[in-house]
């Protein structure tokens, strides 16, 4: 679906109601009853650590005072990494990112809800917890996640 996608974004211009034929003709698209351009394809999935038996509790300190300036878990500012981040300015999905959108999250999905009762009481401050946590152990893989 994604490459149909880009393909009719890439050729619309040269062949007028591309995307209308393919949605007349398609079988996948006359299926979903939805035209391919509505639908998300990059759909997510959460599992809570928890599922797995890990409890974010030990990998980040929920009781230490919060300092006024928030930081945010910004990677850089953790490892030094041994390539630039600018060195994918190859890759399309980098070159055309201006073009790629996510949708946000509303403020009552599960998956904020869940993370804002244990580990924080907003994003910014969930963020600056694991900010501290990958200070202290900057390969955790709990964390980056």
């Amino acid at each position: 679906l994604v490459a149909q996608k880009i393909h009719i974004e890439e050729n619309e211009d040269r062949d007028t109601g591309l995307e209308q034929r393919h949605n007349k003709e398609d079988p996948d698209c006359i299926k979903a009853k939805v035209p391919l351009g509505d639908l998300d394809l990059y759909d997510g999935t959460y599992i809570t650590l928890e599922s797995k038996d890990i409890s974010p509790e030990d990998y980040v300190d929920t009781k230490s005072p919060l300092p006024l300036d928030l930081e945010e878990p910004e990677c850089t500012k953790i490892l030094d990494l041994p390539y630039s981040i600018h060195a994918f300015q190859h890759l399309r999905g980098i070159q055309e990112r201006l073009n790629l959108s996510a949708p946000l999250l509303p403020k009552e999905d599960p998956v904020l809800n869940y993370l804002s009762r244990r580990l924080g009481r907003s994003i910014e401050e969930i963020g600056h917890r694991i900010y501290e946590g990958l200070l202290k152990n900057s390969s955790s893989w709990v964390l980056y996640n």
